[in-house]
């Protein structure tokens, strides 16, 4: 969603269509301010590992059932 928002809108009036890519583009490179960048960094990196370990915890129970 990065490209479409900073390309159109650059966040937008008063960043109302600022997604989180667009944020982290923000602080980071237009603020400089890279520790906040980092922080915000964090937040899509724990939502795809959750996302990756309760798909992997799913078809692992689903995989057993079968097996046996």
């Amino acid at each position: 969603m990065f490209d479409l928002v900073f390309i159109m809108t650059r966040g937008g009036p008063t960043y109302s269509t600022e997604v989180l890519a667009t944020m982290l583009y923000r602080q980071a490179f237009e603020l400089n301010e890279m520790g906040a960048a980092s922080a915000i960094a964090v937040i899509p990196v724990a939502l795809v590992l959750g996302t990756a370990w309760l798909q992997t915890l799913l078809l692992r129970e689903g995989g057993t059932s079968r097996a046996g």
